[in-house]
């Protein structure tokens, strides 16, 4: 009889094949500032809980490959409740003016009286936004322009350098951030996969 030795086999790494334990330091927002953060590359597409602790300014320093694909993996895990906007107004800012709306709704100014809660849901909160320009537009006789100085100004300080200042900044971040003209690589990433996500899950928007 003739003895055979097996043949070698090498250790396979089961975990190191299917999770990339790549180092990387990123920021997170912490306490009212950005600090770093020590993860993984495969924290980066997978890790929702750490996600939730960074803003796109975070995602900005990341290398191109791998912020495409955490980014990809964010809007997937959320697309059901970024495409349902039936969902957004359950959802649970702060409180900009609340007295004065009030008192617009008993003037009968505005259909809507928010609640203390209702400035803490950014939905609700928008709808406020909204409902407060269309007095200011109405107040500055269809100006849009004054009217977004008056947004930051009042209707009577609104031609200030202060109203002035506002409104080149609501115009440069129009473009940066609406326009996605030299927007930073993380928010112009997530602009162009949302339009992306528009025209699947909404084809009639495209058609227009």
């Amino acid at each position: 009889m003739i003895d055979i030795p097996p043949p070698f086999v090498a250790p396979l790494n089961v975990y190191a094949a299917l999770v990339d334990s790549t180092p990387l330091v990123v920021t997170v927002y912490a306490n009212g500032e950005y600090a770093p953060w020590r993860t993984t590359a495969h924290a980066i597409r997978t890790d929702v809980a750490m996600w939730r602790r960074m803003h796109l300014v975070n995602w900005n320093s990341m290398p191109a490959e791998l912020r495409a694909e955490g980014l990809d993996a964010l809007l997937a895990t959320h697309r059901s409740v970024l495409m349902k906007p039936q969902l957004w107004d359950r959802m649970n800012p702060r409180d900009w003016d609340r007295a004065r709306m009030q008192e617009l709704y008993r003037l009968g100014v505005v259909d809507v009286d928010l609640a203390m809660d209702d400035y803490f849901n950014p939905w609700r909160a928008t709808r406020f936004a909204a409902l407060w320009f269309g007095l200011l537009l109405d107040e500055a006789i269809g100006d849009l322009d004054l009217a977004v100085r008056a947004y930051n100004r009042g209707i009577a300080n609104a031609q200030d350098e202060r109203g002035s200042a506002y409104l080149e900044a609501v115009i440069r971040r129009l473009r940066r951030f609406i326009r996605n003209e030299g927007a930073p690589a993380a928010w112009s990433h997530v602009w162009q996969r949302a339009r992306a996500i528009e025209r699947e899950e909404w084809p009639w928007i495209s058609q227009q």
